[in-house]
């Protein structure tokens, strides 16, 4: 035997204990990140507001929920409670549960190939339903600034009940068709191309979101000039536009990380990918009861969105976007 032979190294176990240990740190960072931020946002879910109970409920506080100060669980519960926290509790757990995954490099847990495509599965469940409920709040928010329009309601329904059945379809068909390695940990390396469907029919249904959201801000800007950056519309702006982005960015990556990486790291950022769809679904619906919370209650006319110092979610009085003014115009 040569001296070349004997300080021969295979690189191919020196990527794999690479990408063995990759996979746990990014693991750990998402859900660690996840359960600091639920951690910090406890006292938020269940303080109450000193200020007083408004009198007159409307259909936004009632659906979204942000019919009393509490922020969440003080509350009487609501359905949309519970979708909080599904998105914020059981995403964590969801999650935090694919860790095992990280544990299982070289397969010492000794799973099967039917236990490790039930595990794929799971993760397929987990990644839409959590996407479902995210966009169920956020066509709400388009569904109450649009005056409670019941045919715009019925076309976005249509288009998430599309979008659904598009997702179910793709994992039915991609699931039995993809690659996974036991030794990583059940870990999908290879997919089907159509699988990358699964990402962008979300990211089109929230475009189109997004797109409504803007084009009734402006609208409501020309009919009212004094809409400041405090408004609650204009909340409603700013947290659909930054879950939009952020949660377009972290697909936009783990896309272009399954379409274009050819080693076992393709699925690097899945993880995070669904921590950030947990995150943001949770926020824009706690966000949303901080407004409301904060703000005193005051004489607003019937049917006024104004600006944060005396805001009133009265939307079932709005009879069309003239009735968004400022107090001082009334």
């Amino acid at each position: 035997m040569t001296t070349e032979q004997i300080f021969t190294i295979d690189t191919s176990v020196i990527d794999h204990a690479r990408a063995v240990q990759l996979f746990r740190w990014v693991g750990v960072s998402a859900i660690s990140f996840l359960v600091w931020d639920t951690i910090i946002n406890i006292g938020d879910e269940v303080r109450k507001s000193s200020f007083p109970l408004r009198k007159k409920k409307s259909y936004l506080l009632t659906v979204l929920p942000i019919g009393k100060v509490e922020l969440i669980w003080s509350q009487p519960k609501t359905w949309i409670c519970w979708v909080y926290a599904y998105v914020r509790y059981f995403g964590v757990a969801g999650i935090a549960s694919l860790l095992i995954l990280n544990s299982n490099e070289h397969n010492r847990l000794g799973f099967s190939h039917g236990i490790c495509l039930g595990w794929i599965i799971w993760e397929a469940f987990l990644t839409h339903s959590l996407l479902i409920f995210v966009e169920i709040v956020l066509l709400l928010r388009i569904y109450v600034l649009y005056d409670k329009n019941n045919v715009l309601l019925w076309i976005l329904l249509a288009l998430l009940t599309i979008e659904t059945l598009i997702l179910l379809g793709i994992a039915a068909y991609s699931i039995p068709r993809s690659i996974f390695s036991l030794e990583l940990g059940c870990v999908v390396i290879s997919a089907p191309p159509l699988n990358l469907v699964a990402w962008l029919a979300p990211m089109s249904f929230q475009t189109i979101l997004f797109m409504l959201t803007t084009y009734r801000l402006f609208n409501v800007m020309k009919e009212s000039r004094t809409l400041g950056m405090q408004s609650a519309l204009f909340a409603f702006l700013r947290d659909g536009l930054w879950a939009y982005i952020v949660i377009l960015v972290v697909t936009i990556l783990n896309v272009l990380m399954f379409r274009f990486q050819d080693t076992p790291l393709a699925p690097l950022l899945f993880k995070w990918a669904l921590c950030i769809v947990a995150f943001t679904g949770a926020h824009v619906m706690l966000n949303m009861r901080r407004i409301y919370a904060r703000i005193p209650d005051t004489s607003i006319p019937t049917g006024l969105l104004t600006t944060a110092g005396d805001i009133e979610f009265c939307m079932s009085d709005l009879s069309g976007s003239s009735a968004y003014r400022s107090a001082d115009e009334s």
